[in-house]
């Protein structure tokens, strides 16, 4: 029996690396996520001061009101509800209440110190 020879274009078997990959219990933000965060701290960081600086009211405690609510609602929404569906409930509460308590120590200190405008 005579033997095989192998030739260069005999059975081409493309072999497929598989990885595990476990998916992230963090999500990624996407664009649209991102844009929306953006456009919320732009809004209340430099537009709203400004209209209640034309009205004549102390734009310290508002920009600090304004960045604790308005960021922190921004970032549990767009992951709660853009990139992960998961909605209102207790941990989007959770999240709200760390993100407004740290927002709001990182506005004191810009805005008391003397950081901000």
């Amino acid at each position: 029996m005579a033997t095989r020879v192998a030739t260069p274009n005999y059975k081409k078997v493309k072999r497929v690396k598989t990885k595990n990959i476990e998916p992230s219990i963090i999500p990624k933000f996407g664009y649209k996520s991102a844009f929306i965060i953006v456009i919320t701290t732009a809004l209340s960081c430099f537009f709203l001061p400004n209209m209640f600086a034309i009205l004549g009211v102390d734009t310290r405690i508002t920009t600090l009101i304004a960045n604790a609510i308005l960021i922190s609602l921004a970032v549990c929404y767009c992951h709660y509800y853009i990139e992960t569906d998961k909605g209102f409930g207790k941990p989007f509460i959770k999240l709200y209440v760390c993100f407004f308590m740290a927002i709001s120590i990182i506005s004191y200190f810009w805005l008391y110190i003397g950081l901000y405008m």
